[in-house]
């Protein structure tokens, strides 16, 4: 038995939505993925990470796997989460241009699609200073995860460059 709820396209934050929105740094983002070190074993629970957009797309970033066109946001990665939705929350209310307010019909305020988690940076230990309590992992998590846009996503599935 599966549970599921389907997304619709038109809540996606497509480069039109953002401009018109007026997205940008600073913004709330929240994830919904698999915890792998506490998979179930009768079901999956997921868990829920948040954070926030720390670098929009003006350039594409320098990665192990090439240059990539992604957001960087502010939120921890962990082996699990690739591939896990990245949604963009705006609140109930937003002041979009010359006092224009948006009002959301929800509690929970608007949210769009912006795309799903690609991976993280890792640092070499010896590159921290002392302070840090990682000794032995020799790697870090930098904290700074890549979010693939929803449209590049879409250009995928119909084959386009």
């Amino acid at each position: 038995m599966v549970d599921h709820s389907a997304f619709e396209l038109n809540s996606a934050a497509t480069d039109a939505v953002i401009e018109e929105l007026h997205i940008g740094l600073g913004e709330d983002v929240f994830l919904v993925g698999l915890f792998a070190n506490h998979h179930g074993k009768r079901r999956n629970i997921p868990i829920v990470r948040f954070g926030n957009i720390a670098a929009m797309r003006e350039e594409h970033v320098n990665t192990k796997s090439g240059d990539m066109d992604v957001y960087l946001i502010e939120a921890r990665s962990i082996g699990g989460l690739s591939g896990s939705p990245v949604f963009v929350h705006l609140g109930n209310q937003r002041r979009v241009g010359n006092n224009q307010v948006m009002h959301a019909n929800s509690p929970e305020g608007v949210f769009y699609l912006l795309g799903l988690m690609h991976g993280h940076w890792d640092v070499d230990e010896s590159k921290i200073d002392g302070t840090a309590d990682v000794k032995g992992t020799g790697k870090v998590n930098m904290g700074i995860a890549m979010v693939v846009p929803v449209q590049n996503l879409w250009k995928l599935s119909n084959n386009q460059r």
